[in-house]
């Protein structure tokens, strides 16, 4: 099992916080992007961010997730 497809396991855990989940969506867009698949990346961060162009969402996010 690759890395993408371990943290899209881990997101769906329902127990996860707003923000644990937050942060494996950066790190699954982060994964995405570095092997080319830009559009999967901007996918992977849901509802963080949901169109290029606008400002993501990070109000409800601790400050170390909204920073990265």
């Amino acid at each position: 099992m690759d890395l993408a497809e371990q943290l899209i396991e881990r997101i769906a855990d329902p127990y996860l916080t707003h923000c644990e989940r937050s942060h494996l969506r950066c790190q699954l867009a982060k994964a995405l992007a570095e092997s080319g698949d830009y559009e999967g990346a901007r996918k992977a961060l849901g509802e963080l961010w949901s169109r290029v162009g606008e400002r993501p969402r990070l109000d409800e996010l601790d400050q170390a997730t909204a920073a990265e």
